[in-house]
């Protein structure tokens, strides 16, 4: 099995707000889930992180 990661690109942002905005998943994670504008500026800040 390979695993491969790769660093977000703008066109990930679609898939990323699904994750995040999902209820089911984020309740194991941050008790709530993201809205739009937050996730937005997460996800900035992911694409900035080198």
């Amino acid at each position: 099995m390979v695993i491969k990661l790769e660093k977000f690109t703008n066109s990930d942002f679609e898939s990323y707000f699904k994750f995040v905005s999902n209820v089911e998943v984020m309740k194991m994670i941050t008790a709530k889930p993201i809205g739009l504008e937050q996730a937005k500026e997460d996800f900035k800040n992911l694409i900035k992180k080198k």
